[in-house]
């Protein structure tokens, strides 16, 4: 068993493969407004039917690894349970359309662990 499966199967962790790129339309990710979307965000991708695992830029700690070096955009990270064909068939159509968004605080990119951004938009309007 590898690595991986065993995260998956004692733990409900695995590497991720869904993300939100998140970025503040003024001033910073560490702004308090935009902190506190990003981790409502972050609540919201956890209770998605399917999703395994979620953290965030804000949920740990504000690591620098999850931000852009100009601290204008962070990450939401979450993994999925099952096969990437299954992500990208199953779960990606659904959730990029859901989680893709703008408003005057931040806009919101989902894309897949395969490294591709989705288009959310074409499928939601204006992603809500």
């Amino acid at each position: 068993m590898t690595a991986r499966a065993q995260l998956a199967d004692r733990f409900g962790a695995g590497s991720p493969n869904v993300a939100l790129l998140v970025t503040a339309r003024q001033g910073t990710v560490d702004d308090p407004r935009v902190a506190a979307a990003g981790r409502e965000l972050t609540r919201e991708l956890a209770a998605w039917p399917g999703v395994g695992d979620t953290w965030s830029y804000w949920s740990r700690g504000n690591p620098a690894t999850l931000r852009a070096t100009d601290a204008r955009q962070a990450l939401v990270l979450a993994w999925v349970p099952g096969e990437a064909d299954h992500v990208r068939r199953d779960i990606l159509p659904r959730l990029a359309p859901r989680f893709t968004r703008a408003d005057d605080l931040i806009t919101v990119q989902a894309g897949g662990g395969c490294g591709r951004w989705l288009d959310g938009s074409a499928h939601s309007g204006t992603g809500r």
